[in-house]
């Protein structure tokens, strides 16, 4: 073989690097740049109608294809479903159901085209597990349940493989410092649910509970590992917002705040505050918890906001609004991270939660 032919063979085979190279660094540059394609939004229906569904909105379109969810599964979505959260390559999404039925389920969902991948049941003969909120830690699913129970999932087997008693009537749920905090909250509006389990995550037992004041519900954590929790007390009581210290478990901010739904970002949080029919969408610290000014700055109105997603790519939040007490559709309003509307779009009836969807 001449050295000629090998000088050629080498310089041949340096631009096929070069090549691959390129190629190889414009596909990695096309992956890393993201932008929003749409938004799946939850819609829980009305009570004993059998009529949640997921809608779906494409931004480029500006166009709503409702009950997205029938439409490519063939089944209805089913009865009081009330969140929707996207962990890894699946979306969870948690159909209540209702006391006098067998129709709890954790719907398993492929983020690509929403097809269901499983359908766990959350009942057994005639129990109903009523679940209500979902954390995920490693390959682990934890659904909190009406029924007092912590369901654990096998994120890759999609089995429920450990349950564990942790309290009465749990209704939030958030992982922090290797610990699960639910919320034990008190559907009665007695007075008697006031703390939050904790539990080991690790060895999945119950550690204590932490007095945080009448009827705990939703349970969020910041990014410094911080918790806050609403607790709305019970009819003519003080409803009040705390943060708990998860490192020592010592609650360590108490404001006043009438409020069952916020949502964290990445340096803001944001609160829905006020009665029925006029709600106000408020920022908080997430140092000290405390209440700051409104969050939308332009003259868009909220009547009854249900849910409220901040967008991780870009600090997008979308509030949702089930609109007044009768009405049969909702609207979901997307604000840009200085509080004006980017785009809004109608829903179903009583919108909760949104995932929103990359390319």
């Amino acid at each position: 073989m001449t050295n000629n032919y090998l000088k050629k063979l080498a310089f041949a085979v340096a631009l096929l690097v070069v090549g691959l190279s390129a190629c190889k660094k414009d596909s990695l540059e096309t992956s890393s740049n993201p932008e929003t394609a749409g938004v799946y939004l939850l819609y829980e229906g009305s009570y004993g109608a059998n009529n949640s569904g997921i809608d779906y909105y494409d931004l480029k379109t500006g166009t709503v294809t409702h009950d997205y969810f029938n439409k490519v599964n063939n089944y209805s979505l089913g009865e009081t479903a009330i969140q929707l959260k996207q962990y890894g390559n699946k979306i969870y999404c948690i159909v209540s159901g209702s006391t006098n039925g067998n129709n709890s389920y954790l719907e398993v969902l492929d983020p690509s085209n929403l097809k269901s991948l499983r359908r766990i049941p959350f009942h057994k003969d005639k129990d109903t597990y009523l679940p209500r909120a979902i954390a995920f830690s490693g390959n682990k699913a934890y659904v909190a349940c009406q029924d007092g129970y912590i369901r654990r999932i096998d994120t890759a087997s999609l089995i429920i493989d450990k349950e564990l008693k942790a309290g009465e009537q749990l209704e939030g749920i958030a992982i922090a410092n290797q610990k699960i905090y639910t919320s034990n909250s008190d559907w009665s509006w007695s007075g008697k649910g006031s703390t939050l389990s904790v539990v080991d995550l690790k060895n999945f037992t119950k550690l204590k509970e932490i007095e945080v004041g009448s009827n705990p519900t939703s349970v969020e954590v910041a990014h410094d590992g911080n918790l806050f929790v609403t607790a709305p007390g019970i009819l003519g009581g003080t409803p009040t917002f705390k943060k708990v210290d998860t490192r020592t478990d010592v609650v360590t901010s108490s404001q006043r705040l009438e409020t069952t739904l916020f949502a964290i970002g990445e340096k803001t949080g944001y609160a829905a505050i006020g009665p029925y029919g006029s709600t106000q969408v408020k920022v908080f610290n997430l140092s000290t918890g405390e209440q700051g000014s409104n969050f939308i700055t332009d003259n868009t109105s909220i009547t009854n906001a249900k849910g409220i997603t901040v967008n991780s790519l870009n600090g997008d939040v979308l509030i949702s609004d089930s609109g007044s007490y009768l009405a049969t559709e909702g609207m979901a309003y997307c604000f840009k991270s200085d509080g004006t509307l980017s785009y809004k779009f109608k829903t179903g009836q009583g919108p909760q939660y949104a995932v929103f969807v990359y390319k």
